[in-house]
Order: structure tokens, then sequence, then C-alpha cells
């Protein structure tokens, strides 16, 4: 009653009679009636209003004077407005209720350590490891220098190295005078092979669910190999054939022993002699070195003079490990039957060491200056270098912990889910 409509008014309200079946002979102010609650139940004002009506919409429209579930999940009273709406569900105060954004979806499970391949699972090897046996003293300038270059890792036991994150050790064998000891390159190193295999079993009654690796490699002397052998067997440590090596996972390997070894032949080193901490001096440079040093060159004046991995320009040596780590971490090791290294450590040729020398340096130090293990932890936490085996380190003891954060980043890729009673694996 006194309520004018416009022809479009109408001409909306026939359609709207039609959209809701209505009844020809429904009288003509409830089908205007019909049409409102359609429109208003679509969450949409009328698309045009009436000239002349009494009440008119404006703003947005929360739901239905029909009532229903808002869009936030919960019951209109009978709009979805958050304060009070006008008599078509519009136009509320505060706005509408509004649909809960989804929740983030759960991270993924990371793989199973348990079923992992053994060519996959990633452990810190240990380069050159017995060097940790071969000097009490190390890096004090002209008082070492042979140790200064012939110790990758510091002072110590192969205990020590394992409680800094080591699983995997690179032992290079040596034959002489009829027992088995070790070297690095030409220099022996007067510690027994059946030593090192005893300190190793010692941990591994403490620690049955850690599994190692022992790599004998590089075997120089007469009968290394059968002695080598022979040491395992009295040690009772598995030696493990290469075509082993492509069927094992982590889990099937700790059920042989939590112990294990490997020789020659099963391991693809992917050896880079690039890789340096030092750049290869041109004449021009070696001639302005051989002049200041006859006229006691200090070592800081020699730091501006050899370009190295812990001076000013580092960044150019680091791209080359980087690159090097990332091309052999791709994922082509799911390929290989062998275990696999990644070599996260600097080379060293007579050049380098020579360089190395001039500043003072030496091997530990190298690592530690320009912070190869600590930057490396932070790239693998962030995701880089996905796929790894055997990454060799120097200095995985070094004093900063950064041996254990690259354990800690490596493990943190697995649900670590297996435990160990003697030889058999409980899941």
């Amino acid at each position: 009653k006194g309520l004018r409509i416009s022809e479009g008014a109408k001409q909306q309200t026939r359609n709207s009679s039609k959209l809701v079946g209505e009844d020809q002979n429904m009288p003509p102010t409830w089908s205007l009636l019909s049409a409102v609650l359609i429109f208003h139940a679509r969450g949409k004002p009328p698309a045009e209003k009436a000239v002349g009506t009494l009440i008119e919409t404006r703003g947005e429209c929360c739901g239905s004077i029909l009532g229903g579930t808002c869009a936030d999940g919960s019951l209109g009273t009978p709009c979805c407005g958050r304060g009070r709406c006008n008599v078509f569900c519009c136009d509320c105060d505060g706005g509408c209720w509004e649909a809960q954004p989804a929740p983030s979806p759960s991270p993924p499970t990371p793989p199973s350590a348990f079923s992992t391949p053994l060519i996959e699972w990633p452990m810190i090897m240990t380069h050159d490891a017995a060097t940790s046996y071969f000097s009490h003293k190390t890096c004090d300038g002209l008082l070492t220098p042979k140790s200064d270059w012939v110790m990758t890792q510091s002072p110590g036991t192969w205990t020590q190295q394992l409680s800094c994150g080591a699983r995997a050790f690179d032992l290079r064998l040596l034959s002489s005078h009829g027992e088995l000891i070790v070297h690095h390159g030409p220099v022996g190193i007067n510690v027994k092979v059946s030593d090192l295999l005893a300190e190793l079993k010692a941990w591994q009654v403490k620690n049955p669910s850690e599994l190692v690796i022992v790599y004998g490699s590089h075997c120089s002397g007469n009968n290394c190999p059968e002695m080598f052998r022979n040491l395992l067997k009295v040690a009772d440590i598995p030696l493990l054939q290469c075509s082993q090596v492509r069927e094992l996972t982590l889990g099937s390997a700790l059920k042989m022993s939590s112990l294990l070894a490997v020789d020659d032949g099963c391991v693809r080193e992917n050896y880079d002699p690039s890789i340096r901490c030092y750049e290869e001096v041109g004449e021009t440079t070696k001639s302005r070195l051989e002049v200041q040093v006859g006229h006691n060159l200090t070592r800081v004046d020699l730091h501006g003079l050899v370009s190295s991995c812990h001076g000013p320009n580092s960044q150019k040596f680091f791209n080359a490990l980087w690159n090097h780590v990332s091309k052999i971490s791709d994922g082509r090791g799911k390929q290989q039957s062998q275990m696999w290294m990644v070599q996260a450590h600097w080379q060293y040729d007579p050049y380098s060491i020579a360089k190395g020398t001039l500043v003072g340096s030496c091997i530990l130090k190298d690592e530690s200056a320009s912070g190869v293990n600590s930057k490396l932890a932070h790239k693998i936490s962030e995701g880089e270098f996905p796929h790894i085996n055997l990454l060799e380190l120097d200095n995985v003891c070094d004093a900063d912990s950064s041996g254990l954060q690259v354990l800690a980043s490596l493990r943190n890729r697995f649900t670590m889910d297996l435990d160990v009673v003697g030889r058999a694996v409980i899941v």
C-alpha cells in the first residue's frame, strides 16, 4: 500500500516470479516481495532503484533476511552482518562476517631415514681422517711447517671427530714394515689401522643406531689390500662388496652392522683439483714477492699480494667451490651404483702451500678463516645441495661447532624413524 513501482521494477518482479515458479494467479504484492527476497538471498542489492519507493537499500548486503549459514560458517541472525543491518540485511555496521582464510598446508613429511638408499644417505666424511694423529701441534708458523700442510683435521682422535659430526672416514692405507698404517700423500702417519678400527668399535657399542663407514683407499705398499681385509675380519667389521652398495638402504645396512667398510672401487670421489684457497701467482706477482720478501715483508703486507679464500676477494674462490658442490649434488648420485663424495674443502698443490706459508696460514686456518663449514651448514639448512652422500670436510672439529651444524642440517631433511637393539632395527 502506498508503494509506487517503476516499470523497470515491475519487469524485474515478473522475471523474478518466473525464477521461483510463481503461480500466475499469485497477487502482485506477493510477487514483488518474492522478487526482493530472491535478489537479497543472492547477497546483492536490487539492480535498479524503484522511483518513489519508501525504503532504499545501499551498501553491501550480508546474507539474507531468510537466515542461513554465513560465510564464516556461523548461522545468520538472520543477517550475517557484524553489526546492525537494515531490513534487507544490507548496509551492516562493521561489514559482513567473512570466510576464514584457508589454513596453510602442512609441510610435507620428510622422507624416512630407514628407507633411504645408502647412496642417498648423507654422511660427513672427514678428509684424510687419520692426519689428526700426525702431531699434537699444528698451525704454529715456522715451528710446525710440516704438520701445517699435512693435517686436514685438528689434533685428536677419531672419537672426537665422531663427536663433532663425522660419520665416515677417509682412510689412506700404507703397508710399512709388515704393519698397516696410514699416509697423506708422501707423508706416513705412524698410527696403526688396527687401533683405529678398535676405537670405532668401542664407539659403535655406545651408538648402535648411528651408521659409520670406513673408506679404505689409496692403498700403498706390499699386500696392502689383503692386510686391510684381514684387519676388518679380526675386528668383525663387514666389508661391503661394490655390488651390494646399490641395493642397500640405511635400514638394511644397519641390520648388517652399524660399522661397515668399503674399499677402492666402491666410492666415486669426484675429485676436483681446481678448488683452491689460493690463486695461481703470475710472474709479475712472483717477482714482487721475491723482491719484497728480501726486504722483510710482513705477513700483513703479503695478504695484500696473495689472493685467497679468506682475503678481500674471497667470493670468487667460493663461487668455484659452490658451483662444484651444486653440480655434484644435483641428483646425479641417484643413478650411481657406488657411494659418492661431495668435496667441500680446499685442495692444495705446491704453489698453494707456498702461498699459504707466506701469509702464515695452514689447512686448518684456511677452513676456519674462510668459514667453509659454517657457510656450508647455512646453505644446506636453506635447501641448497639437495642430494648428498659422503660430504667430505676439513677441520670437522673447528671451534665454531660447524661440524655439528652441518650434521643437524643434513639430518633435518629426514624423519629419523629408527632405533637399533643389537642388530635388529626397530621402526
